[in-house]
């Protein structure tokens, strides 16, 4: 995340989290032979000030945060949300012919508050 390896992410501070995705609950499985499952990640937990460097807050963030605190019934909280996502290879069977085929986007890779 943009928490992990740079800087000390304190507890509830948004991070990565696993999160375990399993084809078979998703798309068609007859079309799938691997990965069977694997780990997409999610972001989570709060955003809050003060944001560390490494919490990847935007200026509209930390501003939304000042105005969450003086009016929250009128101004959401900043959100813990996935800055970059990378590319998983799955191996798909479509007839007679066996394909590995890279679908982008699907892990998370770091997080941050927006």
């Amino acid at each position: 995340t943009g928490s992990e390896g740079r800087g000390r992410r304190q507890v509830g501070e948004c991070h990565r989290h696993d999160y375990h995705g399993v084809f078979d609950d998703i798309i068609l499985p007859e079309f799938i032979l691997q990965p069977p499952r694997f780990n997409a990640y999610r972001c989570g937990s709060a955003c809050t000030r003060p944001f560390p460097t490494h919490m990847n807050a935007t200026n509209h963030a930390m501003l939304m945060s000042l105005l969450h605190e003086r009016t929250p019934h009128e101004v959401p909280a900043p959100c813990c949300v996935p800055l970059a996502y990378s590319a998983i290879s799955v191996m798909e069977q479509h007839g007679d012919n066996i394909v590995v085929k890279p679908y982008p986007n699907m892990r998370v890779e770091t997080c941050g508050c927006r």
